[in-house]
């Protein structure tokens, strides 16, 4: 659990979160007005071990988070002429010749990210 006194930041790990949390928690998300972070997965656990605090974004629209480790890592896909992020959990393919960049999200296909 992190905490901020604003959206903007800064963030830092809430070292004793009041405990009426957990009962607000478990009312948004029995609604399903909120999805919960319970596995934030092994880089961000070691990273958070080494000292090193992940930047938060808070959105107020729906969004979808695409995060990578440090700066984007590319390698060639094979047969091809473009390069895949090796540094993301994420599915992400560049075609260098035109500078646009793919994620797929949740299944649903392709799309053009910037």
């Amino acid at each position: 659990m992190v905490q901020s006194s604003t959206l903007d930041g800064p963030w830092t790990v809430a070292v004793q979160p009041p405990a009426s949390l957990n009962g607000i928690l478990a009312t948004l998300t029995k609604g399903g007005q909120v999805k919960t972070l319970d596995h934030v997965g092994h880089y961000v656990d070691q990273s958070v071990t080494n000292g090193i605090f992940p930047t938060i974004y808070v959105s107020t629209t729906p969004a979808e988070l695409i995060m990578t480790r440090g700066a984007p890592s590319y390698e060639p896909i094979a047969g091809t002429s473009l390069l895949d992020v090796a540094n993301t959990d994420d599915n992400l393919i560049v075609d260098p010749t035109t500078g646009l960049t793919y994620v797929l999200i949740s299944g649903a296909g392709s799309r053009h990210l910037c």
